[in-house]
């Protein structure tokens, strides 16, 4: 301690330079010795206040005849409090008790307490007092740990900041505290609360805050929150990005508040949505169709506009749909997933289109991504069959698409001989032809791929070793034009006598050709000069000794 005596001059205004601190001091003309200083002078009076006369003069100030004062500068704080201990009281208050210390240059004149979330920080400033023991009742949150430190403070302003024991304290909750309190982050940076109802309650306050373990500003209405929701948006004062703490606190039919165990919720003000997560296929090229009908897509990890630790969030996961449509509006129907890619098998042919959205823990979605994909597993095979002279059509005649030695697909020529299979799987098949009066006829072999989806395949039932089991035919039957080919089979060389009958059983013509060899063999008859109508034909194969007869059989000429 520094003892100073000034001498102050009949309403004289002094300034000094003592222990590196300046001070501005007023003699208010009486011998009373009153004066005043700048608060941060850290200054006592003590003394007694006198006459003075004559002159002083030093670097600091002059003087001549006046009044003088002893003032007792004290720039030492006092040491640490000891023994510091909190409870929790049964209304749901903290209770703090410590030792009282001495000061060997001034009196301990009180003590300052200091509240926190944080055992590391000192906290806000709570109270002064001169006493040693302290009850927190101020808004304490059920289930936060408090801490506290007490520092002391002398008579010479001077606080002991460092070594002080920092104690903690847990609020309990109470029979009418809310402690069910939930915050949710909802689309477009709205906050929604829920909390179970408490007997005995009229209507429910709501505070808000930004920081930690504080309750901060009421939000609510009074008497218009009686049950246990309230929601707030943006233009309610939240700010996007910014995380609130809320509290909730019961008022009951004789406007008491409980205003101790309510417990704290959290969330986040979230309005911004995800990045759009671009979608792409690596199985389906961009130009062609695919015959691959088991898709594969992935699609680009979405952002949050801001990270967590910057007021986001943070992306939840993400919506898809696949679709026949162009265009999809999203509905709650869509798969959900946080991954990044998904597979299916076994899609049916066509365009199609997968939709995805991006979705962050409050709701926000993203704009719609979406690919398009053509899945081409088939195609198809079609023509016309013809008879043996390669010009008329064979109607009405029985198909079979064969793979392998498995009947696909069946169906029959029209009256024109055209046919078609359609949705036709890629691979390879043979078309076998049933023709009335001919073994059944194959053709070559047809590949369908994703490079040929379409086959053309015009064919003319013509060689004779496709003659039925009873070795005679003829063609084209029923016969458009004027030239009909008879099919028989030679065993032995020799003649063949062709007679040709009306439907009334008359005979039209007899056809006579001799056959040196053996095999199928075939004998032309131009039947321009007969109408229209049904005819039989027998043929005869004669030998020497020998004679072989086949059966008869039907024609049918269409002019």
């Amino acid at each position: 301690m520094k003892i100073i005596t000034l001498l102050l001059g009949a309403i004289s205004l002094l300034s000094g330079a003592f222990s590196s601190a300046n001070y501005n001091l007023i003699y208010e003309g009486d011998s009373s010795g009153r004066i005043f200083g700048d608060t941060s002078a850290g200054y006592l009076l003590s003394g007694d206040a006198g006459a003075f006369s004559g002159s002083n003069s030093s670097l600091h100030y002059e003087l001549n005849s006046g009044w003088y004062f002893t003032v007792s500068i004290d720039a030492v704080p006092p040491p640490a409090v000891a023994g510091v201990s909190a409870s929790t009281l049964e209304n749901g208050s903290i209770k703090l008790l410590w030792g009282s210390i001495p000061d060997d240059e001034s009196p301990v004149r009180g003590y300052r307490i200091y509240r926190s979330v944080k055992q590391a920080e000192a906290g806000n400033l709570l109270s002064e007092i001169d006493g040693n023991m302290f009850t927190d009742a101020g808004g304490l949150i059920y289930g936060i740990t408090y801490y506290y430190t007490v520092n002391p403070v002398d008579q010479g302003g001077n606080e002991c900041a460092s070594g002080n024991i920092v104690v903690s304290g847990l609020s309990k909750s109470l029979s009418t505290s809310v402690t069910s309190l939930s915050a949710v982050s909802k689309t477009g940076g709205i906050v929604e609360l829920a909390w179970q109802v408490v007997s005995g309650i009229s209507y429910y306050r709501v505070y808000r805050s930004v920081n930690f373990g504080e309750k901060g500003i009421k939000v609510s209405v009074d008497g218009n929150t009686v049950a246990g929701s309230f929601l707030q948006t943006l233009g309610d004062g939240l700010t996007d990005g910014t995380r609130y703490y809320y509290t909730v606190q019961g008022v009951d039919n004789s406007a008491n508040e409980q205003e101790t165990g309510n417990n704290q919720a959290s969330a986040l003000s979230d309005a911004l949505s995800p990045t759009v997560p671009v979608v792409s296929s690596g199985s389906h090229p961009e130009t062609a169709p695919s015959p691959d009908n088991s898709p594969r897509f992935t699609w680009l990890e979405a952002e949050d506009p801001k990270v967590p630790s910057d007021g986001g969030t943070g992306v939840k996961g993400y919506r898809y749909v696949l679709s026949r449509n162009s265009a999809e509006s999203y509905s709650s129907n869509w798969s959900f997933q946080n991954g990044l890619s998904v597979s299916y098998d076994k899609i049916a042919d066509g365009d199609w289109y997968l939709f995805v959205i991006a979705e962050d823990y409050a709701g926000n979605q993203s704009a719609l991504s979406s690919k398009k994909i053509v899945i081409n597993t088939t195609g198809s095979i079609n023509g016309k069959i013809f008879d043996a002279d390669g010009i008329t059509p064979l109607a009405g005649i029985r198909l079979e698409l064969i793979s392998g030695s498995t009947v696909c697909k069946t169906g029959r020529t029209d009256n024109t001989g055209n046919y078609s299979f359609a949705c036709v799987p890629f691979g390879e098949y043979k078309i076998k032809i049933f023709k009335p009066g001919f073994n059944p006829f194959e053709t070559e072999i047809i590949t369908l791929s994703g490079n040929i989806n379409a086959a053309i395949i015009n064919k003319a039932v013509s060689t004779a070793q496709n003659i039925g089991k009873d070795g005679i035919a003829s063609y084209p039957n029923p016969c458009k034009t004027a030239i009909v080919t008879f099919v028989y089979k030679v065993e032995v060389p020799g003649k063949a006598v062709i007679d040709i009958y009306d439907a009334a059983g008359e005979k039209v013509t007899t056809i006579e050709e001799v056959q040196v060899l053996t095999g199928f063999r075939e004998t032309r008859w131009d039947a321009s000069t007969v109408s229209t109508g049904v005819y039989f034909y027998s043929v005869k194969l004669e030998t020497p000794g020998n004679s072989v007869r086949f059966p008869v059989k039907k024609l049918s000429l269409v002019r």
